[in-house]
């Protein structure tokens, strides 16, 4: 039986189901200048997690002085005239550490604990992880993005602990940055549907 991929699972995506290939070429059309914006939150030992989270730990796993203790790398043990070894690492850690996106089924609701699409945990939880909508059901994302500063419209540097951002502050955040993003509906394309467009100042 082969393993479906995320393009047999749309089913199981929420509102990415709609971007299509078209979408993702005309986002490749609108880059200028070629710049990239990096929103990776690095990941390392002792990084902030929600404490619900366990913490990350990061180790050597591998080490040139252990592997020369231990010599049981026979492939560096012959010709090896440079004394050629390596590092590698072991990183144990939730998936929610650093920047990611959560799958469908990361939050429950109700008596049942089900998730999108009305599954329920009792019945589509396994033990190694969901059975559907989970992160791997999530197709690539390669579409045009739009940054809304909520700190910024709330007069702050950076937002306060746990404070949460609801849909209102997405919608006054965007309307003050005089953005419109039109409501993706599953009967129409994603290029139709999902388009924002910023009306000129003044």
């Amino acid at each position: 039986m082969s393993t479906p991929t995320a393009s047999d699972r749309t089913g199981e995506q929420g509102p990415i189901s709609g971007v299509g290939t078209e979408d993702v070429l005309a986002a490749l059309r609108m880059p200028q200048t070629g710049k990239v914006y990096d929103l990776e939150v690095e990941r390392f030992r002792g990084m902030p997690l929600h404490p619900a989270h366990p913490q990350i730990e990061i180790l050597t796993f591998r080490s040139p002085r252990g592997i020369k203790n231990q010599g049981d790398q026979q492939w560096l043990n012959e010709n090896n005239a440079d004394n050629l070894r390596f590092i590698s690492e072991l990183v144990v850690g939730t998936l929610h550490s650093g920047t990611h996106i959560d799958a469908l089924a990361h939050v429950t609701v109700g008596e049942d604990d089900h998730w999108f699409g009305d599954r329920s945990a009792n019945d589509h939880l396994g033990d190694f992880g969901p059975l559907n909508c989970d992160a791997t059901a999530l197709p690539s994302i390669i579409t045009r993005g739009v940054l809304l500063d909520i700190a910024g419209h709330k007069g702050k540097d950076v937002l306060d602990g746990s404070e949460a951002i609801t849909a209102d502050d997405l919608q006054a955040c965007a309307d003050a940055q005089a953005w419109k993003c039109a409501r993706r509906t599953p009967s129409s394309s994603a290029r139709d549907t999902a388009r924002c467009t910023r009306t000129p100042s003044g």
